[in-house]
């Protein structure tokens, strides 16, 4: 019977043999963990490496368990750096944000902590670009403060070039859905920049998973179409950059009418779905069939699994998940013809994001709806400063600007309906956008202005039956045509 010490030597010798023959990380870290009473750093390493490698193959369950491994012996023998130590802590938070868990949080701001007092202004950088993406910080509405600081001051840090890239990147999503957005897009632009002068394939791919979010004015579409293809372009065999590739590529089906997109898009996601840890009863999934019900006609269908799809999705916050149903339940009792059922939630939602101004366009169709056409009017004239400029220019810009249109159509405010119509004519020949669903055809909208102001709506209104056509969306075929807003 071997002795512990000598159990202890076996694992130590175990240890190095596999990290000289450069073993699975797997291997090495578990006769490294078992050896830790003679080096502690090595158990220490070896975790960490462990633990990024559970993460890149979407094992967030194991990663974890390697990163508290590795804070354990930290812990327990000491003598560990306390950069070694915020290092297992970024990557403990790292795959407890992926998995949902809502401590994920406390570890981030440890390791950001950590790494400002040691004066590791790369290693606070990647702890700041962690933050940054979808998690606890990512609200709708507004910005979530303390991550904003820790962004700032990470970006006013001498850092490594690929170092800023990535953080610029992830910025996108701390800013998007807020009235910030051109912060975000802004700091991707300069991601994206970055990362092509330095004519890195890999880094290159990391920044066009972001762009979704980054490149979100309504006037980047074009934008979005090259980088979802230089995303396929450069994914290689990567899981999660195809499934980002194709719901790239699905979402810009949406506003352009591309029924095709749409569905090869969906495809290849349900496809890849499994590989990259996200189940068939998730969050995304769930209210992309809803809009898919939605498209094709079955409304009641489409709310029944809207509702369903908002019990997943343990990563997102509330507001940003309320921020997507909402836009989906939108178009649901648009197409229903109940949007005056809907006053007290839009206002629940304007109380709770009062910054986010696109909102209150919807407002004042909703009260167009109810004819409480005085207080529509005085909602439009609020919109109304400095040309509509107030509108956030994000991905809801083409949906939130199409509802003032209709509400100034619907209260007879002639003067608003006028410069909205100028304002849409460049998104002639796309649908609109609630940033996961639409409304409907934006040449529908101008064809009712145009009747209002006894202007030519036929081509408005044929162009839009087009398109709807091509979406298969027989639900916007005829829009407005009666006389309706």
């Amino acid at each position: 019977m071997t002795s512990t010490g000598q159990r202890l030597q076996i694992h130590d010798a175990l240890a190095e043999f596999t990290l000289r023959h450069k073993a699975q990380p797997l291997i090495a870290s578990q006769h490294a963990l078992l050896a830790a009473p003679i080096d502690p750093p090595r158990a220490v390493a070896c975790a960490k490496d462990a633990g990024a490698l559970c993460r890149s193959e979407y094992d967030y369950e194991r990663g974890r368990r390697f990163y508290l491994s590795a804070l354990e012996v930290a812990d327990h023998y000491g003598g560990i750096s306390s950069t070694s130590r915020a290092e297992a802590l970024l990557g403990l938070g790292s795959v407890e944000r992926e998995a949902g868990r809502h401590d994920h949080r406390e570890h981030l701001q440890s390791a950001a902590s950590l790494a400002r007092s040691d004066g590791a202004w790369d290693l606070y950088a990647e702890v700041a670009t962690e933050m940054c993406r979808h998690g606890s910080s990512t609200t709708a509405g507004s910005v979530d403060a303390e991550t904003r600081d820790v962004l700032d001051f990470a970006l006013a840090r001498p850092l490594a070039p690929g170092v800023r890239t990535r953080l610029c990147s992830a910025a996108a999503a701390l800013y998007s859905l807020s009235n910030q957005e051109g912060v975000g897009r802004k700091l991707f632009i300069e991601a994206f920049e970055l990362a092509e002068a330095a004519g890195d394939p890999d880094l290159l791919a990391e920044v066009l998973l972001g762009a979704h979010l980054g490149l979100s004015h309504p006037d980047d579409h074009a934008h979005r179409h090259r980088a979802q293809r230089m995303l396929a372009a450069v994914a290689g065999s990567d899981p999660g950059r195809l499934w980002e590739a194709a719901f790239l590529r699905s979402e810009l089906g949406i506003v352009d009418g591309d029924i095709e997109a749409i569905e090869s898009g969906h495809r290849e996601m349900a496809r890849l779905a499994p590989r990259v840890g996200r189940s068939d009863g998730s969050f995304g999934s769930g209210y992309r069939s809803a809009v898919r019900l939605l498209l094709e006609g079955r409304v009641d269908a489409a709310e029944e699994r809207l509702m369903q799809a908002l019990e997943g999705g343990a990563r997102f916050t509330e507001s940003w998940k309320l921020a997507i149903a909402a836009g989906i339940l939108l178009s649901i009792r648009d197409c229903q013809g109940r949007l005056a059922e809907i006053s007290d939630q839009v206002d629940g939602l304007i109380e709770s994001m009062p910054e986010f101004v696109n909102w209150r366009a919807v407002r004042a169709l909703v009260w167009a709806k109810r004819g409480l056409l005085d207080e529509a009017g005085a909602e439009l004239d609020r919109l109304a400063i400095d040309g509509f400029a107030g509108l956030t220019p994000d991905l809801t810009w083409t949906a939130a600007t199409a509802c003032a249109a209709r509400a100034a159509v619907g209260s007879g405010h002639d003067e608003a309906a006028t410069a909205l119509y100028t304002l849409l004519m460049p998104h002639a020949g796309h649908m609109t956008y609630t940033g996961t669903c639409t409304l409907g055809p934006v040449d529908a909208v101008l064809g009712r202005i145009a009747a209002q102001l006894g202007g030519g709506s036929e081509d408005h209104f044929v162009a839009a039956d087009r398109l709807a056509t091509r979406l298969r969306a027989p639900v916007y075929r005829g829009q407005f045509q009666d006389g309706s807003f």
